[in-house]
């Protein structure tokens, strides 16, 4: 299996789907928010989950949910800069 399998692999081994959201389970900051190690530097899980589904990797993102460790795209909104 090469680095990229297993890195997604792992990354998505961390996230628990329902029937509403997909909640985050690793790393989380002092607000809630998900936190993914990549190559070794920290970056929004939400962000990382987004651009895995198709989205911009760049986009910056709101949570429409309001639940910080939801990582669900469809829960996503792009903002604008």
């Amino acid at each position: 299996m090469d680095r990229t399998v297993k890195v997604t692999a792992a990354f998505w081994s961390k996230v628990r789907k329902t029937k509403g959201h997909w909640w985050w389970g690793g790393v989380v900051n002092a607000d809630g928010l998900g936190l993914w190690n990549e190559g070794g530097a920290w970056v929004e899980a939400r962000k990382v989950a987004y651009a895995r589904c198709g989205g911009k990797p760049e986009a910056k993102l709101l949570n429409t949910c309001g639940r910080m460790s939801c990582v669900h795209p469809k829960h996503m909104q792009e903002m604008s800069a």
